[in-house]
């Protein structure tokens, strides 16, 4: 048989909670049911890439393991694993850190066979990523039109709105 994750849909932030879901397949196709399964979730904290500089700074970025537990599969051979996306109270806000909530599981079917899989969900104090490309230099008329990308932390796309203001910059007069 096999262990898989859904993929985690939605924008998460830290505090929130999270709901992973998972299925033990056989094979065949046919569900694992009642199989017993241990998992942990273990976080770890990344920073954005413009503070590169700052990796190794002051803040450890060690994973640490925040949860573990046991359930079982149901009929249908899924299973639900729950926990808070807790932040490192150690790590200001102002770092702008990023949670990366790594979630094991090990299922055991009834015949003592065990079959792992994991998963990662990102969660942070900003739940929404906002990327558009504009070159250094663009032709006033050519802003009618900008590509906007948004999506959550798991880089799958989510819906957004919102305006955007350009404003004329003032030249220093040195």
């Amino acid at each position: 048989f096999e262990v898989s994750f859904k993929p985690v849909e939605g924008a998460f932030r830290v505090n929130e909670t999270v709901t992973v879901l998972g299925e033990a397949k056989n094979y065949a196709g046919s569900s694992v049911d009642g199989a017993q399964v241990r998992y942990r979730v273990v976080r770890q904290a990344r920073f954005p890439w413009w503070d590169w500089w700052k990796i190794a700074g002051p803040y450890s970025t060690e994973q640490m393991e925040i949860m573990n537990g046991e359930a079982v599969t149901r009929a249908d051979g899924s299973f639900e694993i729950k926990f808070t996306a807790q932040p490192d109270p150690t790590i200001p806000k102002t770092a702008q850190p990023m949670f990366t909530f790594r979630v094991m599981a090990d299922v055991t079917d009834i015949t003592g066979e065990t079959r792992s899989s994991e998963t990662s969900i990102s969660a942070g104090y900003v739940a929404l990523n906002v990327d558009f490309d504009l070159p250094r230099e663009i032709e006033l008329d050519s802003l009618a039109h900008i590509a906007i990308n948004t999506t959550n932390t798991a880089g799958q796309f989510q819906a957004a709105s919102g305006v955007i203001n350009i404003q004329r910059l003032i030249e220093p007069k040195q």
